[in-house]
């Protein structure tokens, strides 16, 4: 199959060493907490406007006082709904992340309402809450705030749903240009019924458990008009969900569908609604209670508790069988990758042993002192002033790490690190750093080099310089410079050599650069080299 997926970047799934069936589990316990809020949320935002309009009407205040005790249920369940769907959605964008920002981006930038529906939903259902007392005379205005709230959360689950549907969906990617064209489909529309009925049913099981813990407590009235209202939110609900939940899985596209018939995760939405049946009938067999015990409300809350596990469950099979391939696909492209990147890694370290050239390696293990140097001293994300010199030497910059700095300016820099060795450009560039204070120096000038890496002739183990090696790995270095420099956003680069400003010019030229190029300095080596050249122009480029 023709997937079209976005392979530019081939991509390893980080899992620590853990099987994957370890986050399946760990995402299917999370998801049933996130969604089972995310049902009450909705069911009793709507179930406390209804009531509240029922107080209105009937004229009897304890619709109103249930109604009001339902806006508690909202806010817990939003907030908990909130903080236990950033352990799935983590999952699912760290696991899938080729897959999961693609559909991201198909579906932007309607996505972005996931994060202002929230907000202007949350504090709609806050301020409906919280004026219930102040706007008592004014029922009509504090009426129309609630169901603006509830709106507000009926739109975020089309948003969810889509993203979702998509993503778990790869081979749409190449059709689907905006959110409609996936929002308007089969799967969106029984995947949203599912979700609702299930909020519906959801609510109903928890006013009857709810309700005969009021009456327990003694407030009889509220507590039998929960039991009540619970029982008709319950048996309206599942009738319909009975029959959607079984139908789920054949409505993805046909390659998932036909998958998941060679899987046992066909079996769970039957399951599912076989539980929802006996729920279903044992609720209609105390229909006419006025009054039910909690131990008979717990039985139907496991029930259906355990049917929202089943179809969770059902939910990551769905993600299994459809991510197989392209997850084959993609670790396929990822060994390709890395066997061309060591092919080529192979064939420049042969080219270079046999030029009798090798590469300055010892700085690797100067790992820690590297990192603090530049926690220290270089801020990111801060356009400089760039020294711009030739690569690393075997006595500076190839053992420290540093851009010209030796193990005797280094040790001066960080008192943690008492090493001595010396060497000339290294000592020079330290003297110029004095003048200015190290933290005034590096707030202002970044210093670097063309080549991130230093070179030494295997014979006479004399410095080598970058323009001495295989023109394909001068390309490299330039390239990595290059996005170096993408990175930094100088204000002007400084060369530190002839060599260097050639090569920076002829970059420049090609329009591979584009950053302006200042008048060259001396490099620091160089036997008549000037201290106050480098003061002066650097004064001159700060102020």
């Amino acid at each position: 199959m023709n997937w079209k997926l976005p392979f530019d970047i081939p991509l390893i799934t980080p899992t620590l060493g853990l099987p994957l069936e370890f986050f399946s589990i760990l995402g299917i316990i999370v998801f049933v907490v996130h969604i089972c809020f995310i049902y009450m949320l909705i069911g009793a935002s709507t179930a406390s406007v209804i009531y509240n309009i029922m107080g209105v009407f009937k004229k009897d205040s304890n619709y109103d006082k249930f109604a009001y005790r339902m806006t508690n249920y909202t806010t817990v369940s939003e907030n908990m709904g909130a903080l236990w769907g950033v352990a799935p959605l983590l999952v699912i964008s760290v696991l899938f992340t080729g897959f999961f920002y693609t559909a991201i981006l198909k579906i932007s930038p309607h996505i972005l309402h996931i994060i202002y529906g929230n907000i202007i939903a949350f504090l709609l259902s806050y301020a409906y809450k919280f004026s219930w007392h102040a706007l008592e005379n004014h029922k009509g205005f504090h009426i129309a705030i609630g169901l603006s709230a509830v709106l507000a959360f009926f739109t975020l689950p089309f948003i969810f749903m889509s993203m979702s549907n998509l993503y778990m969906q790869p081979e749409l990617f190449a059709s689907i240009n905006n959110i409609w064209e996936i929002m308007f489909t089969p799967v969106t529309g029984f995947r949203l019924l599912n979700f609702f009925l299930s909020a519906f049913m959801v609510t109903g099981v928890v006013l009857i458990f709810v309700g005969a813990r009021w009456v327990k407590k003694g407030d009889t009235e509220i507590g039998k008009i929960a039991i009540s209202q619970g029982k008709k939110w319950f048996l309206l609900a599942t009738p319909l969900n009975i029959v959607v939940m079984p139908l789920l899985p054949f409505v993805f596209t046909a390659r998932i569908s036909e998958a998941l018939m060679h899987t046992g995760f066909i079996y769970l939405p039957f399951i599912a609604s076989l539980l929802l049946i006996v729920a279903f009938l044992y609720v209609l067999s105390k229909f006419k209670d006025e009054v039910v015990t909690s131990q008979s409300a717990f039985r139907v809350v496991a029930l259906v508790l355990l049917s929202i596990f089943l179809m969770a469950t059902t939910r990551e099979g769905v993600r299994v069988v459809s991510f197989a391939e392209p997850l084959a696909l993609q670790a396929e492209a990822t060994s390709e990758f890395m066997n061309a990147s060591i092919a080529e890694y192979k064939k420049y370290k042969e080219e270079l042993a046999n030029n009798n050239i090798s590469i300055l390696t010892d700085f690797l293990d100067n790992e820690f002192y590297i990192r603090e140097f530049y926690k220290e001293f270089v801020e990111p994300n801060t356009p400089k002033i760039v020294l711009c010199g030739i690569n690393p030497g075997r006595k500076g910059a190839g053992k420290t790490g540093v851009s010209f700095l030796d193990f005797r300016s280094l040790s001066k820099i960080l008192p943690q690190l008492k090493k001595d060795d010396f060497e000339k450009s290294g000592s020079f560039i330290y003297s110029v750093i004095e003048e200015f204070g190290c933290h005034n120096f590096y707030e202002n000038i970044y210093v670097t080099n063309i080549s991130c890496v230093g070179f030494q002739n295997s014979n006479n183990k004399n410095n080598m310089n970058y323009y001495q090696v295989n023109p394909d790995i001068q390309q490299i270095l330039f390239e990595n410079f290059i996005n170096e420099m993408k990175t930094i956003q100088p204000k002007v680069i400084i060369p530190l050599s002839k060599w260097v400003a050639w090569d920076l010019k002829k970059l420049n030229d090609e329009g591979r650069l584009n950053f302006n190029i200042g008048a060259r300095l001396n490099h620091p080596a160089y036997r008549n080299v000037k201290k106050e050249d480098y003061v002066s122009r650097i004064h001159s480029l700060i102020n």
